[in-house]
């Protein structure tokens, strides 16, 4: 455990709260038109990153949020793959039986 280990999981417990904001909000209205593919493939690789450094070095305070993330950031492209990529293809074949 590092000298300053518990300012960092302080730091962690921040980022986690404020995440949940975002974490509620999509589960709420089921909207991700506003969270790039490119943003969750990032966060999602980052978070991966730090899961591997914090178990490496031994570090709950980088890896225990770092699974919190990558548990929230899962979810959020779960959430974009149904309400996104699943509706653009039953509205496709919805319009193929109409005509």
């Amino acid at each position: 455990m590092g000298k300053y280990e518990p300012v960092i999981a302080i730091a962690g417990g921040i980022g986690i709260a404020s995440f949940s904001f975002l974490i509620k909000k999509v589960y709420n209205t089921q909207n991700t038109t506003s969270l790039d593919e490119i943003w969750l493939l990032g966060n999602f690789i980052a978070m991966l990153l730090n899961l591997f450094y914090g178990i490496v070095n031994n570090a709950y305070g980088i890896y225990i949020p770092a699974i919190l993330f990558l548990i929230g950031t899962v979810y959020l492209i779960y959430i974009k793959y149904i309400t996104e990529y699943l509706d653009i293809d039953k509205s496709s074949k919805k319009n193929k039986l109409v005509k």
